[in-house]
């Protein structure tokens, strides 16, 4: 087998780790609070959302206004988890951060895999690419 260069270049600094679940910790919080502007205030201004069903949004305010209608008026009963299952550091300012989001609302319930691509900016982390992929049995 050929020789592959590994993706994780830049060893994992505790402190960074510790950061980025608590990013993840405020996103879960907010989510569940119902909370838009929480949600969204550590994204990009040039964040690309890709949510669970693929549809893309590209832009703080698109995602920002998308993810408001959702939790203003579809949130009734909504719970959600973030789970970071591992996180990779390709570069000291950029990080992949692979998570599991369980939800439920009064009707429904499921999980979407996702890929969190963030970005170091001035000592904090930024969300600047999400892609969600519903989860579905087979």
């Amino acid at each position: 087998m050929a020789d592959r260069p590994w993706a994780q270049s830049t060893p994992a600094r505790e402190e960074d780790v510790h950061q980025i679940q608590e990013l993840f910790t405020e996103l879960e919080t907010a989510a569940s609070a119902h909370d838009a502007v929480g949600f969204n205030a550590r994204f990009t201004a040039d964040v690309t959302f890709t949510v669970g069903d693929g549809r893309r949004f590209r832009g703080w305010e698109e995602i920002h206004s998308y993810h408001k209608e959702r939790l203003d008026h579809h949130a009734e009963g909504f719970r959600t988890s973030l789970e970071i299952d591992h996180i990779t550091f390709p570069a000291a300012d950029v990080a992949v951060v692979s998570t599991r989001q369980h939800w439920a609302t009064p009707q429904d319930s499921g999980a979407n895999a996702g890929t969190w691509v963030l970005t170091r900016k001035d000592g904090a982390w930024w969300v600047c690419t999400v892609q969600n992929t519903r989860i579905t049995t087979a």
